[in-house]
């Protein structure tokens, strides 16, 4: 996807015209479907790996990818990652 986005970018012209990306990549069971849950706050749905994904993408700054832990333990005899600092995600209740 940077790739692409880099692509892209060459044919903008200015710095003002660029399009960023960041990019977030969490790892987890995620259920499919519709849940009738009156309580959903208090499910093990509340926060799935994809919301975990979507909250890392809005915390990347451009062209920057952050992955969650699980996904760095799969990962990490693969690519060179560096270690940032804790950071509070909206509704969790633990840094990530």
């Amino acid at each position: 996807m940077r790739e692409e986005m880099a692509i892209i970018n060459e044919g903008r012209a200015g710095a003002d015209k660029r399009i960023s990306i960041g990019i977030g990549i969490s790892t987890g069971e995620v259920m499919a479907g519709i849940f009738a849950l009156q309580e959903k706050r208090n499910t093990p749905f509340s926060f799935c790996p994809f919301i975990l994904a979507s909250r890392l993408e809005h915390l990347a700054r451009p062209d920057q990818i952050l992955i969650c832990d699980e996904t760095y333990q799969q990962v990490r005899e693969f690519f060179q990652v560096e270690k940032m600092a804790f950071q509070s995600v909206k509704g969790l209740d633990k840094t990530v």
